[in-house]
């Protein structure tokens, strides 16, 4: 897929390496291990600004406004341009994990029916974890060889934490990973280490994949 971009961008590092992104003629371009997640929120706010709640449309002060998942991240919602969006607290405290319709349903219900619309959300919801299905745009995602991906390992980190805890749950559950694996043009892997990593362990050749075609990294 392609994420949405910026004219220009630049995004500098400040560890004792060089990291540092850039866009050039409609690509993103990465260098070192930069963080992914911030350089998209930056990357996010740099395309959408940051003083105007998408939702409710009230003015908001830089200190004090949030970036939503469009598509939940429980639901497999990736950190990516194309699925975050400025808002303040109150509307991103209250969407929660629906999908941006599911809440544009809810903000016209009446108090009395919220009960009945979290519980057939909830119901939806843990239908799609077990058909090992994701509620994004089918056109976003593919499934490819676990094998094929560069990812880059800190030996001094352990990934074995609650993060991996939590996956390998979610694995025994529903059979699956929690979300697609994100990975740039060139097969490095950008986000989903763990996923990946727990994938392997439980011997999945083709895994849930988004693949950002306008994203080179250089490792």
């Amino acid at each position: 897929m392609i994420i949405e971009l910026p004219k220009e961008f630049k995004y500098e590092g400040k560890g004792e390496r060089r990291e540092y992104a850039e866009v050039k003629n409609d690509v993103l371009y990465i260098y070192g291990d930069v963080p992914f997640r911030k350089l998209m929120y930056n990357i996010t706010y740099t395309l959408k600004g940051n003083n105007i709640c998408y939702y409710c449309g009230k003015r908001v002060k830089a200190r004090n406004i949030t970036l939503d998942h469009i598509y939940p991240q429980d639901m497999g919602g990736p950190t990516i341009t194309n699925n975050l969006i400025p808002c303040c607290r109150d509307c991103n405290c209250e969407k929660s994990n629906f999908s941006e319709s599911e809440y544009k349903l809810f903000k016209k219900l009446s108090k009395s029916e919220y009960k009945v619309f979290y519980e057939f959300i909830h119901f939806k919801h843990e239908v799609m974890r077990e058909d090992g299905e994701y509620q994004l745009p089918k056109e976003w995602m593919d499934y490819e060889n676990a094998g094929k991906f560069i990812a880059l390992v800190e030996m001094d980190k352990e990934f074995k934490g609650k993060k991996y805890s939590y996956t390998k749950r979610y694995f025994k559950e529903y059979h699956a990973i929690p979300k697609p694996i994100v990975v740039s043009k060139n097969g490095v892997l950008i986000d989903g280490y763990t996923c990946l990593m727990v994938a392997k362990e439980e011997g999945l050749k083709n895994i849930p994949t988004i693949t950002l075609e306008n994203v080179i990294v250089h490792l």
